[in-house]
């Protein structure tokens, strides 16, 4: 597993789906992704307001949703969330939401 230095390093060359899928994904975390892979949608789960049980959320995300990334590893102890907030005013509130 790398260092939080390394991820963190790793975060700050993210710039859209495709380097967090394989700059962060495939070379600092390891996950075998395969290179055909180009949208998070691909190797994730769709969770709604209802899942989160947070009302007016799915009008905050682009496309109303938020994407479980599937574990590629079988020693991977947590899960990645992904949320697109269409601007990132009051995003805090509603990320706060979706952890509880």
């Amino acid at each position: 597993m790398p260092k939080p230095a390394v991820i963190h390093a790793a975060l700050d060359r993210v710039a859209d789906q495709a380097s967090f899928l394989r700059v962060l994904l495939q070379e600092t975390l390891e996950w075998p992704i395969e290179d055909k892979i180009k949208r998070i949608q691909d190797i994730s789960y769709g969770w709604t307001q209802d899942d989160f049980r947070a009302q007016g959320l799915d009008k905050k995300l682009v496309g109303g949703q938020a994407w479980q990334i599937q574990p590629f590893r079988a020693d991977q102890p947590w899960g990645i969330f992904v949320l697109e907030f269409h601007e990132p005013k009051g995003y805090r509130t509603h990320l706060r939401q979706v952890l509880r």
